[in-house]
């Protein structure tokens, strides 16, 4: 994923190829951009950490799922799981 402001492009490498493979993670994907808005100063880092919340939590997901439907609910336990710390450790970002 690539987010931009207009002058600092950032380029995040989490996440995996079975996130496109169940429905509803860009609807999460959003409202999470939207909830970390609410919340941030700064617009990139909001959309930045929504991005991050669920590419990290994918990743987390399936190290431990048999398929695509026990993907999709340890993906929901992964999220609530997020940490900033976890966030601040696995971010794979180029700036």
């Amino acid at each position: 994923d690539v987010v931009s402001d207009g002058d600092y492009n950032i380029k995040i490498h989490n996440g995996v190829a079975e996130l496109k493979k169940i429905t509803g993670t860009g609807c999460m994907t959003t409202a999470m951009i939207g909830g970390y808005a609410a919340v941030a100063t700064n617009m990139l880092d909001a959309a930045c950490a929504g991005l991050l919340t669920m590419g990290i939590a994918g990743e987390n997901a399936l190290s431990s799922c048999s398929g695509l439907g026990s993907y999709h609910v340890k993906l929901f336990d992964e999220i609530g799981k997020m940490t900033k710390e976890t966030m601040i450790e696995r971010a794979r970002c180029d700036v």
